[in-house]
């Protein structure tokens, strides 16, 4: 098993345990951390015993989305290579052998909400609350997150959510069908775990033939793959006066 040092990873018989472990930050993503799911995804999958994963996280908040500090102080050749790190690591998730459940409570920002979409099932605690600041940051959202919402809550929905940046909570989000359910914060990892004992009791083949049929589904309905150009965007927008401008000015308001 990998030693990482911004994810715990466990394996409790047929189901893995894969928890985004930075609190103090919210569970921010930085370099580190993306490159520690990458790689406890790809262990996981390795294992021929686990039938599920649980993806979780630790503290108050699901993900506070990338690092604010180190996303405003990438060159734009920074920002691009971070995206294409991310994308690899979602693209990891969704391929994952396992069937994979979120299972996601407290804050939700940016590319925490696209690493949820990557999973296979999704539950959420009744505090959840998503955010997508990207367009206000003076970048398009990236990871593939734009055809991922496209193909589950359609291309009006998704417009409405990425550009207008509205919070979100669990319950609209049930609405739109981006979760499978939603359960109190104090029960979302019995929950979770109680659907993958569920999970362990199918054959192998069943499982693994379905995720992939739904896959190719989903891939049909809108594909991921032109997600390789956004770190062509992103370095593009993060040489952009006007993105420039509009980015600068919401960090400020951050103070």
């Amino acid at each position: 098993m990998p030693v990482l040092g911004s994810v715990l990873l466990r394996i409790d018989g047929p189901v893995g345990y894969l928890g985004l472990d930075r609190p103090e930050t919210l569970n921010a993503f930085d370099v580190e951390m993306i490159e520690d799911i990458t790689v406890a995804a790809k262990w996981l999958s390795a294992q021929e015993e686990v039938k599920a994963v649980i993806v979780h996280s630790t503290g108050r908040a699901f993900s506070s989305g990338f690092h604010l500090r180190q996303f405003s102080e990438s060159t734009p050749g920074q920002a691009a290579r971070n995206v294409e790190a991310g994308r690899r690591m979602i693209e990891t998730v969704s391929a994952m052998r396992p069937i994979t459940i979120a299972a996601a409570a407290g804050h939700c920002v940016g590319g925490g909400f696209v690493l949820i979409a990557a999973c296979d099932f999704r539950y959420a605690a009744d505090d959840l609350s998503v955010y997508l600041p990207e367009a206000r940051l003076g970048i398009p959202l990236a990871w593939g997150g734009v055809p991922r919402l496209v193909r589950e809550i359609g291309p009006a929905a998704t417009a409405e959510l990425i550009l207008l940046c509205d919070r979100v909570g669990s319950g609209t989000l049930k609405e739109l069908g981006v979760l499978n359910g939603i359960v109190p914060a104090g029960s979302l990892l019995a929950h979770a775990e109680s659907i993958a004992q569920r999970l362990a009791d199918l054959s192998p083949m069943v499982l693994e033939t379905t995720k992939l049929q739904i896959a190719l589904a989903s891939k049909a309905l809108a594909s991921t793959e032109a997600s390789v150009m956004e770190e062509n965007v992103v370095f593009t927008a993060m040489s952009d006066e006007a993105s420039a401008k509009r980015r600068s000015d919401y960090l400020k308001t951050l103070g």
